[in-house]
Formats: C-alpha cells, structure tokens, sequence
C-alpha cells in the first residue's frame, strides 16, 4: 500500500471538517455560514454585493439564498427607492441561528486547541498558510 502523501492529509482533514461541521451546524454549510456572517455585519445588501463579498456568480447564489429565506433566516424585499432591485437581510431568527452557529463554532475552536500544544498550534498555523497560498495559486 503506497504511504501518504501531504495533499492526501490536506484532503482528508478538509472532508474530515466539512462532514464535521456539516453535522454540528444542522445542515448549515460553511458557505451559508459566511453568508449570514456578511448580512450581519453589513445589514441589507443587494444580491450582487453580496455575491461580490462572497466571491461567487450571483447565479450561484439564488439557490443558498432560497433555501435560507424558506428556513426563515433571511428576507428577500423590494427597495422602496428602485423597486427592481431585490435587498437581502437577516430575519430575526437568521440573528439567532447565527449565534449559535457562531457559539458552535468557538466551543469546536477551543476543543480543537486543547488537543494541541502552542508549538503544534504555531506549526500547523503556518504550514497551512503555506499550503492555503500553494492550492490558491494552483487554481
């Protein structure tokens, strides 16, 4: 049997965090993760801006932004000042969701340091920093 190599370790711990996370956030991906992330921050956004701040066709988008808006966690409306644009924001229960994603989310962090030790910490961060510019320049 051939041994690893380190791109099948950087595969397998992004499927290993995906399934992961998948699991821990109910069905919520990573992606809508940041989407709700965005429209809490920077409130009601057009679907191009926001597609822009996500870094994908805002084709790509319609799809997320219903399931999220049938789940209740945001709101698609008209704006009063150009009734052709469409504004997205978070709904109440959106602010509440991302909270405790976002609680999830800091218990897994602090879970995943303590198996750690601060050298480990220090090597892992900077190796992957590396291989996030490596596989980012690949693409």
């Amino acid at each position: 049997m051939p041994e690893k190599d380190i791109m099948d370790y950087v595969w397998q711990l992004a499927r290993a965090a995906r399934r992961g996370r998948k699991n821990k956030n109910e069905g919520i991906s990573r992606g809508a993760f940041r989407l709700l992330r965005i429209l809490d921050k920077e409130g009601s956004l057009r679907a191009g801006e926001l597609a822009d701040r996500l870094d994908i066709r805002t084709a790509s988008l319609t799809g997320q932004l219903d399931k999220l808006e049938e789940a209740g966690l945001l709101l698609r409306s008209r704006d009063p000042a150009d009734l052709r644009v469409v504004r997205i924001q978070l709904t109440g229960r959106g602010r509440e969701e991302l909270e405790s994603l976002r609680l999830r989310r800091r218990e897994e962090r602090e879970r995943a340091e303590e198996i750690l030790s601060p050298g480990e910490k220090e090597a892992f961060i900077l190796a992957a920093v590396k291989l996030i510019a490596f596989l980012e320049e690949e693409s």
